[in-house]
């Protein structure tokens, strides 16, 4: 009978197999595409995160959301074209970070091409969306940078100094055979790593042991400045603060007792300055054009409140080794745990002596162009809570606490890990 005729049945069943195969293939390539979409999305709004991140860590900081708007433009994702959706959100809005005021949120969302799904979906296109959470919630893991790329010794350790700095390590940028120099049998070092960016000679002169507990990395990678080299209020052509807050001395050359900026707000010295014994600066930030010197006995700048910053702009910056200097940094603002600084413009040495184990140095040393000596002239060690210097020498026990337990600016470290968060 003609209905039992199985002829051709194979042709059929072979056509249908062909339909669902082409169903899977087209399912398999327009996914494929989707995720290629997706993946790619992903990497915009990382760079986006991450480029609104540095700009309001390292400033202006209004300029964040522009920051963000440029990188996913470069990776694809212009917010000015229909279609295109980029959410940039400090703090973030949702999620784990909410209350992270140094991270930004990226949130991106674009049309993708499709190939099949059109015949379902009557559209040629999905939308496409990635979200990424970049900042500094955490304290980055240095805290002593040596910033010039070339210089030769650029980290010196003298005789039998050490480097006791359990919790953070240290990062030399030189890239010169000779970019570390130990010289003669230094006292026992306690830190997690130095990485240096060239070498420390074998042996010869600068071929001496730290004795450290800890490893030293040659041929590391170069760094940055954490500071994002950071400028103090910058004096007219006049030699003049400009600005709210701000005041300008034409007449102080010294200071024996008590002196405060208006408000807690800054002063410009026109003079070179001397703070003598007994000098006492309130809180705020104190700019010297024509350079400072501490001389001998006990001075003080800063309360534990809010803290003072000497802004070495012009001139030279020495410290009678006699001296017993007390400052505390700031506690917040652009300012933030920034003891003494001398901005990349002055490229004047500078000496930091610490003789008296009543004085109290509690914040950081900024000197990212200056050869920085730290002078242990009472034998105790130099305490601080961090330096960024271009070349620097220490000549004793350089003591760096844990940002966790030392003084008045706890967990407020500029020195911070700029990474993506989520």
């Amino acid at each position: 009978m003609r209905f039992r005729d199985e002829d051709g049945q194979m042709l059929v069943i072979t056509a249908l197999s062909l339909v669902v195969l082409m169903g899977f293939l087209a399912l398999a390539i327009d996914v494929g595409l989707l995720f290629r979409a997706r993946r790619n999305m992903q990497i915009a709004a990382d760079a986006a995160a991450m480029a609104g991140a540095t700009q309001l860590f390292y400033g202006p900081k209004a300029q964040y959301q522009n920051a963000a708007y440029s990188a996913a433009t470069a990776n694809g994702v212009d917010h000015t074209l229909a279609g295109n959706t980029v959410l940039v959100n400090s703090p973030p809005v949702d999620g784990p970070n909410t209350g992270c005021a140094t991270c930004v949120e990226v949130r991106l969302g674009s049309p993708a091409q499709t190939f099949f799904a059109g015949l379902i979906t009557g559209g040629h296109s999905m939308v496409v969306a990635a979200r990424a959470v970049a900042g500094a919630p955490a304290s980055g893991q240095a805290c002593v940078y040596v910033m010039d790329p070339k210089a030769a010794k650029a980290l010196t350790i003298h005789g039998s100094g050490a480097i006791l700095m359990p919790d953070c390590g240290v990062y030399v940028n030189s890239d010169a055979s000779n970019a570390l120099c130990v010289t003669g049998s230094a006292s026992k070092s306690t830190f997690p790593w130095i990485d240096v960016v060239g070498s420390q000679p074998g042996n010869g002169n600068c071929g001496g042991s730290l004795n450290q507990t800890g490893n030293v990395s040659l041929n590391s990678a170069v760094q940055n400045d954490p500071y994002g080299n950071l400028t103090g209020p910058v004096p007219d052509k006049s030699g003049n603060c400009t600005g709210s807050g701000m005041t300008t001395d034409t007449s102080t050359k010294t200071i024996s007792g008590a002196y405060n900026a208006p408000s807690g707000g800054t002063v410009c010295f026109t003079n070179a300055v001397t703070l003598s014994a007994g000098a006492t600066l309130g809180d705020g930030m104190y700019v010297f054009e024509n350079g400072l010197t501490i001389g001998k006995g006990s001075v003080t700048v800063g309360t534990t409140t809010n803290g003072a910053t000497l802004d070495i702009y012009g001139g030279s910056y020495s410290q009678d080794t006699a001296s017993a200097l007390t400052i505390y940094a700031p506690t917040s603002g652009t300012y933030n745990a920034i003891a003494l600084m001398q901005p990349s413009n002055n490229t004047n040495a500078m000496q930091v002596s610490f003789g008296s184990s009543g004085a109290v140095f509690d914040g950081m040393i900024y000197a990212p162009a200056a050869y920085v000596t730290l002078h242990d002239e009472g034998g105790g060690g130099v305490t601080a809570t961090g330096v960024v210097a271009g070349t620097m020498y220490i000549n004793g026990s350089l003591n760096i606490e844990s940002y966790a337990d030392y003084g008045n600016n706890k967990n407020t470290t500029p020195f911070r890990l700029l990474t993506m968060v989520e």
